[in-house]
């Protein structure tokens, strides 16, 4: 069996504690450069007006490989900002 060790701290003590906790992890992200993007999903519809093209093709573009998607699943999910950059002739990774 483990130990039980209890600790007594001060609310000003334990508040330090945190915020430095914190500062430290907003410094350490942003030192390692990561870059979070944000993806908006969007419909089939959205993605063939998008490419002026009629919904249907959509799915054979899907099948073919020829756009990006994901599939997790049965569900065809495409990503606005994918789908903008396949537009602008350079696929998302």
């Amino acid at each position: 069996m483990g130990t039980t060790v209890l600790i007594q701290i001060s609310l000003d003590d334990l508040q330090d504690m945190l915020q430095n906790a914190i500062k430290t992890g907003v410094n350490e992200a942003l030192q390692s450069k990561q870059t979070v993007v944000a993806r908006t999903k969007i419909s089939r519809q959205e993605v063939a007006a998008m490419l002026d093209v009629k919904p249907d093709y959509v799915y054979q573009l899907t099948s073919n490989k020829e756009i990006p998607f994901h599939k997790p699943g049965k569900a065809v999910i495409f990503y606005r900002e994918e789908i903008e950059a396949y537009i602008a002739g350079k696929r998302m990774v």
